[in-house]
Order: structure tokens, then sequence, then C-alpha cells
């Protein structure tokens, strides 16, 4: 029976075809090639409408027509895979690699099954639907050749997330976030192991190249942030900068600039504006320094905004300021350590100085000396020795302290281990101790200037007095003739370098700002009485401006009472207005008292009970900014500068851990996008939501 016949004889009317089937499947008969191919072409007439019949010219046609070979089916493979223009490559959409293909897919299917395994899916088997008889008979006669015959494993691709996805954008953000943050190099995108671990993680999730990444996503975060932090700083009233200069591995120069103000919710924040390169080289002038910082100035618009610079102690950064005229502040944790400095420097001290660190270094390179020095403890949790680095004194301080607190342990470890160097002696654990309780009051100042969330301005003035009182008491507790000497070095130090912060009108400001400390925080009462008599003119200031901007927007002037609201029913004006034309010119004048005015509402303010020590001054002029206006804005202007310029150092100890070895090839404006991200993750999460 030739297969046209077969096809008129399965479409006879009255022909049933599904009895037929039954019967095959429930014997389990297995169909030979040419059953199958009659029984799949049934099936797809048995779609047509039973009502509609196939006329003689149709079987003629159908006759005559020459039945098409069909196309291969292509491997699924190439649904991960893209083919080069001259089709000797292919490369994966996944991860980007590319391999040789020539004809066959083994390759590709290798690559499949070892970087991206989650892409796989079990063998597929078409599923029975026992709804009617007709439906029942297909997925029998499927399922009998789904179980004699073997079916090839496939692949399955998910949907990718479309490009421009919400959830798309927002793994981008979170990718790029992370390289900035934990200061990963672009280049981790290309991992094996990450790129494996995404995938199982989010298989619908595409990894960007680390060209999209850096060119792309981080420079639009860059953009959204830098606007929204200027959208901020247009709405500030006052800023105070901080900078530091530094050289990166690559002997670059660069010049880092952040910026701190309170917000109009009275919270105070830092932000960090620029990591720029310096012109001309490592060439750190002033002329090249105020350039610098003019135009980051004028990039944020906020040169008009600045209260001070806070700076070292270093004589270009003085300079610097004068050049760009604006007010100067000396680091005060800076000018702390130049004070400890001076003291270590003594030659008594210097040789228990150089004693602490041989012991430590012996300890630190010797395995056998750590193991046993960690054994003399006898705790399960053993401390380590801290080695002093120069450039910060109070590790020096921190090394005394761990020499002197393990001090025993230290003792029967040098005696047990060959070439070490002899323990200290009693004579120099007294005078190390001495040293401890000298150096003190210099760390416990150091660390409470150093904080960024709170103010630190106010601090300075009651802290240089406290320190001063401290080393006071010391007098009849020092006995060594090494104390001695280095307790008149820290006192002469102290007299030369902080006392005269007493004097600075910043630090005076900032003190009496403080409701915990107002006048009673200063150590010289006349230093006391000049804050309040600069403070008053600040108050006159902020009122005579007020009272400026308000005639320029057509407003009566606050303090004025217009007469009408207290004229009564016929009463005749024109007769009050001349018989009390003197009482108008009076009122006048006692309005533009602005003096008058300042100097009550500081009284006001000095004579209300301070705060306790642990309280927010930012809280205090929250809730008080209105009974004492004009002073809420002196301190919006005064306590938002840093005691010390710690925040700048610690963007460029970071910046140099982004300019390392594994990125030494990051362009300035990278490394610029990169701090900027980092440092301001409050700012990048706000745009990110």
């Amino acid at each position: 029976m030739d297969k046209l016949d077969k096809f008129i004889l399965y479409n006879k009317p009255g022909t049933s075809t599904s009895t037929s089937t039954a019967t095959t499947v429930s014997s389990n008969t297995i169909m030979s090639d040419d059953e199958e191919s009659s029984n799949e072409r049934r099936v797809s007439i048995d779609n047509l409408e039973s009502s509609q019949s196939v006329d003689e010219k149709d079987y003629e046609n159908c006759g005559r027509s020459k039945r098409k070979r069909p196309k291969p089916k292509m491997s699924q493979v190439w649904n991960f895979f893209k083919k080069s223009n001259d089709k000797k490559l292919a490369k994966c959409l996944n991860c980007g690699r590319e391999y040789k293909t020539s004809g066959n897919t083994s390759n590709l299917n290798d690559h499949l099954k070892r970087y991206h395994p989650n892409l796989i899916a079990e063998p597929f088997v078409r599923s029975t639907n026992n709804s009617s008889e007709g439906t029942m008979a297909t997925s029998a006669s499927s399922s009998a050749r789904s179980s004699n015959r073997s079916i090839s494993p496939f692949f399955r691709r998910e949907a990718h997330y479309d490009s421009n996805s919400l959830r798309k954008k927002e793994l981008d953000r979170s990718l790029a976030l992370m390289v900035a943050q934990d200061l990963q190099p672009y280049n981790i995108v290309n991992d094996t192991g990450f790129r494996s671990f995404v995938t199982l993680l989010n298989p619908r999730y595409v990894i960007p190249s680390k060209y999209t990444i850096r060119e792309k996503i981080m420079k639009e975060m860059y953009t959204e942030a830098c606007k929204a932090l200027k959208n901020i700083l247009q709405s500030t009233q006052f800023v105070a900068i901080t900078t530091d200069s530094w050289t990166s591995l690559t002997s670059e120069s660069y010049l880092t600039v952040t910026c701190h103000f309170i917000t109009e919710n009275f919270t105070l924040k830092s932000a960090v504006l620029s990591t720029k390169p310096i012109e001309n080289g490592i060439n750190h002038t002033s002329e090249n320094l105020a350039s610098a910082l003019n135009y980051v100035f004028m990039e944020w618009n906020i040169k008009k905004k600045i209260t001070c610079i806070v700076t070292d102690n270093a004589s270009n950064m003085t300079k610097t300021c004068d050049i760009l005229k604006v007010k100067h502040l000396p680091c005060y944790a800076h000018t702390i350590n130049l004070v400890v400095q001076d003291s270590l420097a003594l030659a008594p001290v210097k040789i228990i100085l150089n004693r602490c660190k041989e012991i430590v270094r012996f300890i630190k390179s010797s395995n056998i000396a750590t193991e046993i020095f960690k054994s003399e403890q006898n705790t399960d949790t053993p401390l380590k020795v801290i080695q002093e680095v120069p450039t910060r004194w109070n590790s020096a301080y921190q090394m005394f302290k761990r020499v002197l607190k393990t001090n025993e342990a230290l003792n029967r470890t040098l005696l047990k281990v060959k070439k070490a160097p002899p323990p200290l002696s009693i004579e120099e654990i007294t005078i190390l101790k001495e040293i401890e309780n000298l150096l003190r009051p210099f760390d416990e100042a150091t660390n409470k200037v150093s904080g960024s969330s709170y103010v630190t301005i106010s601090l300075i003035i009651p802290l240089t007095f406290g320190i001063y009182n401290s080393l006071t008491t010391l007098t009849n507790q020092i006995a060594t003739d090494e104390g001695k000497e280095m307790y008149q070095k820290l006192m002469d130090s102290v007299e030369k370098r902080l006392v005269p912060y007493e004097k600075r009108t910043l630090t005076q400001m900032g003190t009496l700002l403080d409701p915990t400390f107002k006048q009673e925080g200063f150590r010289s009462n006349d230093n006391a009485k000049a804050a309040g008599q600069y403070l008053e003119q600040e108050m006159i200031y902020f009122l005579n401006k007020e009272e400026s901007e308000e005639k320029e927007k057509g407003e009566e002037p606050a303090g004025n009472v217009s007469t009408s609201s207290f004229s009564g029913e016929g009463c005749d004006k024109s007769r009050l207005s001349t018989l009390f034309s003197f009482m108008n010119e009076r009122a006048t004048q006692k309005l533009r008292s602005k003096k008058v005015d300042a100097i009550i509402i500081k009284r006001q303010y000095l004579e209300r009970q301070n705060t306790n020590q642990d309280s927010d001054p930012l809280l205090f002029w929250k809730v008080n900014g209105v009974e004492f206006h004009p002073l809420h804005h002196c301190a919006l202007k005064y306590l938002c500068v840093p005691a010390t310029s710690v925040e700048s150092e610690r963007v460029f100890s970071t910046t140099g851990q982004i300019a390392t070895e594994r990125r030494s090839r990051l362009k300035p404006k990278n490394v610029d996008i990169l701090t900027f991200i980092k440092k301001n993750v409050w700012l990048t999460d706000k745009c990110c939501k």
C-alpha cells in the first residue's frame, strides 16, 4: 500500500483510528518506522474538523506534491554560543570565552558542563494526558517510543534578565558597589570562580564586563551621587574642609578633599569631594595646592560657604589657606603628635624606647619565642606584642602599655630563648610606668577628637585644659630623673603648641556654642570673655543679614509689629499717628539696636543649665533653635568644623589600598570615582533606592 492509499484510507468517513491505536498500545507491540510515520500523519490529520471532507482534487495535488526533506535540527548548544563572522570561533554568551569549532559542538558542550553546569537540564520525557481518547492514543504512542528510544539530554536556557529591567540594573549597581566598597579590581568579573558562584546564585543574571562596570555603571553611579551631593550642599549654609596630599605607589601625587556640614535636620555629615592628581607632579607647593583646592571649591560651588580648612601643621598648607583667603585650623591630633614626639626625642626616653622595640622585634621575628610567649601568658586568648610605628606616636604608647601588661611573660620568654635580648630591669620598668602615665592623657585626647560622627571642634579647648590638669596632678608621682625630664618637656610643649588653641576664634566659638561646655570649658576667663564678645558680633552680623534679605523680598523685618492690628473700630488713625509720632521713631531705634538683642540672647543661653557630657549639642540646637534664633546660625557655622584632618587621612589610606599593585594601571579619574563611591556610600545607597 503506497503512502497516498494510506492517506485516503485513514480519512474515510466513519473509520475509527483510536480503537486501532489503543489496541496497539495495550498489546505493547513495537511499531515499525512506516507505522510510526503513518501514525504521526494520522494524528496531525485528526486535528482537522471531522465534518469536512477532502475532495479528489486535493488528493491528486497531494499525490503529485513532493515531500520536502526536513532540515536537521540545530544543537541546543547554540542557545548559549554565538558564531563569529568567519564561522571559525564560537563565543559563550554567559562568560565571553571563545572556542574553535569545526562543524561539531564537543568543545562547546564541554565548556557548558565545566563552567555552566546549572544550564544543563535532565532528559526530557513527554508527559501523558488522559483527558480524551484521541489525546490518550497520541500520548501513549509517544510514551511507547520514548521508552524504547534513547532521548539525549538537552540544554535548558532560562530567560536572562532584560538589559533594561529594574532587577538587572539593581544587580549591576550592587556589583559595581561591591567592587568599590571592597576594593576589588574590575577584573574580578572575569574570575572563573566568581562567575560560577554568581551563575549558581542566579542563572538569569548575566555578569557585565569589566569595561561596562568601569565605563558605564560606575560612572553613572558617580554622576548620580555627585548630583545628590550638590543638591545637599546647595541647601547647606556652611561647610568645613579637610585636606591632605599623598603619593601613590606609582609616584603620582594626589590631593584628597573632604567636606563636613550640618544638614537641615541638624545631622553632622561628611563627604569626599575629590581625589585628584596635583599638577606639576610631586611638587606640593602652596600655589599648586591652592590652585587645586580652588578648582574643587568652584566645581562644587561652595567657596563662599567655607568656614575654615583643617590641615596638618605643614607650612605650605598654612600658606595655601592664606592664598585662598580662608581661615586655617591646624589639625589638633597632629599637634598632639608633635607634643609627644618632642618628649620621645629625649635621650633618656629614647633608651627605654629602643629597649622595648628590641624586645618586640625579637619576639616577632622568632617563631619559638612567639610560641613560648603565648604559653607563658597562661590564657586562652594570649596577647601579641605591638611594634612602634614612627609616624604614629600613639603606637609607641600602645607598645609601652603592652610591654608593661605582659612583662612577666616576656621576662620568662626572654630567659628561655637563646640569643634573646635581656629583660627589662626593675629600674627600666619604673621609668616605663612613669612614661606610660604621662602619655595616657594624650592618647585619650587623640581618640576623642578623631571621631567623625559627632561634634569635635568644641572638644579642643576643654581637652587642652584637661591635659594640663592631668600633667599637673602627676607632679608628685614622678620619682625618676628620666620621668621628671619628660614631664617638664611635655608641659613646655603643651604651653607652646596646645594652649594657643584657646585663643583661636574657631575653637572659641566651638566650645562656647556647645551647651555642655560654654564658658566653663575655658582654662582662662579672659579667653572665655573674648569668645563671648566675638559671639555677639556674629549674632549681630546674622541679624543684619536677615533684615537685608527680608527687605529685598519686600517682607517686614522680624520684630516689627503692625499698628493696624491694634486699631479698634472708629479709632482716628490720623490723630493717633500725629500724637504718637515720637513713639514711631523711638521704637524704630530700639528695633535696630541689634547689639542689645545679641547681648540678651547670649546671656539667656549662657545662664541656662549646661547639658550632660553625653548629650549631643546638635540635638540641643535642633530643639532650641527658635528660642535662640541668631545663635543657631552660629552653631551651624562652627560646629561643623572637625578638630582634625583625620578624615582626609583615612581617605588617602583607603585610596592607597585602591591604587595597589593589582590596580597599578588605574587612571587617576578612576581612582577618584572609586574613592568617591566607597567613602560616600550613604549617597550611593540613596541614589540606588
